[in-house]
């Protein structure tokens, strides 16, 4: 099993490095990054550089963690879904506008990906009508709604919800 995470450096042009949690996990994780990683923290975590086709193309679950800007607006959009695994679970754990959500309810209708899940849409909020209710709609579709209680309890919240409602029934 791959798991590829994609995190934000502060004050970087890049898009990613690397979770010290990966590496209790032994998940032998792919990652991508604008500018090298040393080789030590590599091998320490079991991980290897490559590029985001080849993360996409080779991860079981893929999970989203950077900023909504000009680079990543549009991140992942059909052509991104279409490389993935039928298999891969994709989590959005960013911003809407990262994830094509309209190209992402075409690849869970078409059994393109396994699941989708995040807590944002690229258009908010969710209209009542239109492809915004039929992606809600998909048992591949996880949304997790809450209130913010401030940055601990918004992420711990998150995280928990998904790893146990999502990761765990495929794991």
């Amino acid at each position: 099993m791959k798991i590829a995470n994609l995190y934000q450096i502060p004050y970087s042009p890049g898009c990613t490095t690397y979770s010290e949690s990966l590496d209790a996990l032994k998940a032998g994780a792919a990652f991508i990054k604008a500018f090298p990683i040393p080789l030590e923290v590599l091998k320490s975590c079991k991980a290897k550089q490559c590029t985001l086709p080849d993360l996409l193309q080779t991860s079981d679950y893929i999970t989203i963690h950077v900023p909504l800007t000009k680079e990543t607006t549009g991140l992942i959009g059909m052509e991104e879904l279409k490389t993935m695994k039928e298999s891969a679970i994709l989590v959005n754990a960013s911003r809407g506008g990262i994830v094509k959500d309209k190209d992402a309810l075409e690849a869970l209708k078409y059994k393109g990906i396994k699941a989708y899940a995040a807590d944002v849409f690229e258009d908010e909020p969710p209209t009542k009508e239109g492809w915004q209710q039929e992606l809600l709609a998909l048992d591949s579709f996880y949304l997790r709604v809450f209130k913010i209680l401030g940055g601990i309890s918004l992420i711990c919240g998150f995280h928990s919800f998904f790893v146990f409602k999502i990761l765990g029934g495929f794991i």
